[in-house]
């Protein structure tokens, strides 16, 4: 199942195509705001791919690669540490666990001109 995620806000004028660094600083608060936010996206997303078909049982062992279209790309360690809330919006859904037994999870980047075209893609596979 392969879907992408677009612009994802926690208010009205604060939106983001991809999520936050980790070494971006920001008060706890907000911090748990964007985590939930991004989770719930990644959540609907599936739900929507699924056609809301919940009765199909979560992969046991899955590949999930994580594209992140970027005009600054990450540097590795950041790329895998940003995208856990997307990883967390998988189980359940997708994915029984995201322990290294039941997933394996891979992060790519691939570099963009503009911020407009930024976005996240998100493919799960059973393994």
């Amino acid at each position: 199942m392969k879907f992408s995620l677009g612009l994802v806000c926690i208010s009205k004028n604060k939106c983001r195509r991809l999520p936050y660094s980790p070494n971006v600083k920001l008060h706890w608060a907000e911090k748990a705001k964007w985590t939930k936010e991004w989770k719930d996206a990644v959540g609907w997303a599936c739900y929507e791919k699924m056609c809301g078909n919940r009765n199909k049982p979560p992969m046991k062992n899955a590949l999930v690669t994580i594209t992140l279209y970027a005009n600054h790309p990450y540097d590795q360690d950041n790329q895998y540490a940003s995208v856990k809330n997307c990883v967390d919006g998988l189980k359940g859904l997708l994915i029984t666990n995201d322990d290294p037994e039941h997933c394996e999870i891979v992060v790519k980047t691939i570099k963009v001109k503009t911020r407009k075209e930024e976005h996240v893609e998100i493919e799960v596979v059973e393994k």
